[in-house]
């Protein structure tokens, strides 16, 4: 089933793409998010106000009980300085470093 959220995309009402995206690499992402946010020494609020999104937005991705969208994700590369696929390239080596299993691998 499909439902409009505020910003009217349609999303999968039953999150369909969980069974892909290993909740560890979810976490992944935000705790990459985090760091290169607190090393950019931005604050959750000024890094929210930055790309445009609540604060608990940003609070909710790093501890991984949020998704990022793919507009999110290259506005998030956009205020942190960092081209999209540094970013990736750095979290599948943290990936690999912690043994956190990625979609297709077994």
């Amino acid at each position: 089933m499909k439902k409009r959220d505020s910003a009217g995309d349609l999303r999968e009402r039953d999150g369909a793409f969980n069974h892909v995206v290993d909740r560890r690499l979810r976490g992944a992402v935000g705790e990459l998010l985090r760091q290169i946010r607190v090393e950019s020494d931005l604050t959750q609020m000024q890094f929210a106000e930055a790309i445009g999104v609540p604060q608990t937005t940003i609070s909710k991705i790093e501890r991984a009980h949020r998704d990022v969208t793919l507009l999110e994700f290259l506005a998030i590369c956009e205020v942190l300085g960092i081209q999209p696929n540094a970013f990736i390239q750095r979290l599948l080596a943290n990936a690999d470093a912690e043994d956190i299993q990625r979609p297709g691998r077994k």
